[in-house]
C-alpha cells in the first residue's frame, strides 16, 4: 500500500480491540456476536477468526 493508502485506513477505520476498550465492550464477546449473525445479503460468511 501507498503512504496515502495507509493514512486512508488510518482515518476512516478503527481496530476492534481499541473500539471495545473505549466503550466498555469485551473484545471476545462482540466477535462471537458478529460470527453468530447471518451475513447480509451479498456479503460472504466469515468463517475463520483472525
Amino acid at each position: 500500500m501507498t503512504p496515502a493508502d495507509d493514512a486512508y485506513v488510518n482515518r476512516q477505520f478503527v481496530e476492534l480491540g481499541a473500539l471495545c476498550t473505549e466503550v466498555g465492550h469485551d473484545p471476545d464477546e462482540v466477535r462471537e456476536l458478529m460470527v453468530a449473525r447471518p451475513p447480509a445479503a451479498g456479503q460472504r460468511a466469515v468463517t475463520s477468526r483472525v
